[in-house]
């Protein structure tokens, strides 16, 4: 309720009200919880994109760096591994460590058929990936909760951040960098848009 009437507060009361926002949105809320209380939140803070306080604008880029990572996280989470709902850039690194330890097995599994040995050979663990259906199923709901004028704000705020010289501005940047890169790299649309 405090982020809608943002602006009738003092500048230090901002700046708390939206790094409350930031931490509150900090673990991967169940999908009801998102509906009833994230979800009607998200046009304000699609508008507070727009305020000039660096400081406002960075916890406002993390709520938004959050809310999409924990739509990532609700959608390609297995649901028989619960202990795997940690960042996304955790999770790549768990998965680039099974791809090297596949290949570093396949390697000595070429090294081992040149000693003639009769042990049977080493399988790589399995590497599971993302079906289409679950990343059509991402991509509508990252479209669904970050309409048009989000993705131009973030443009706005890119184009900024590049032009100017304010301290504030290189962690909004990189905020912004991020969320363009996540958006782009699981929606073709938003993707299309920004080329635009």
């Amino acid at each position: 309720a405090i982020l809608t009437f943002l602006d009738f507060f003092q500048i230090s009361v901002q700046r708390q009200a939206a790094n409350a926002a930031a931490l509150m949105l900090q673990a991967v809320t169940p999908p009801d919880v998102f509906e009833q209380h994230v979800k009607p939140v998200l046009p304000t803070l699609a508008q507070l994109l727009q305020h000039s306080d660096p400081q406002v604008l960075h916890s406002i880029c993390e709520c938004w760096r959050r809310v999409i990572d924990g739509c990532i996280a609700a959608h390609e989470a297995p649901k028989e591994e619960p202990s795997n709902s940690g960042s996304l850039i955790s999770r790549f690194a768990a998965e680039a460590s099974l791809r090297l330890a596949a290949e570093k097995r396949a390697e000595e599994e070429d090294d081992d058929d040149d000693d003639d040995d009769d042990e049977p050979p080493i399988s790589p663990p399995a590497v599971t990936e993302t079906p289409a259906v679950t990343t059509e199923k991402l991509s509508a709901s990252l479209q669904d909760m970050c309409p048009s004028a989000v993705l131009s704000n973030l443009l706005l705020l890119l184009g900024n951040g590049i032009s100017s010289s304010n301290s504030g501005g290189a962690s909004v940047l990189s905020e912004v960098l991020y969320i363009l890169s996540v958006l782009t790299n699981y929606s073709h649309d938003f993707a299309q848009e920004v080329l635009q």
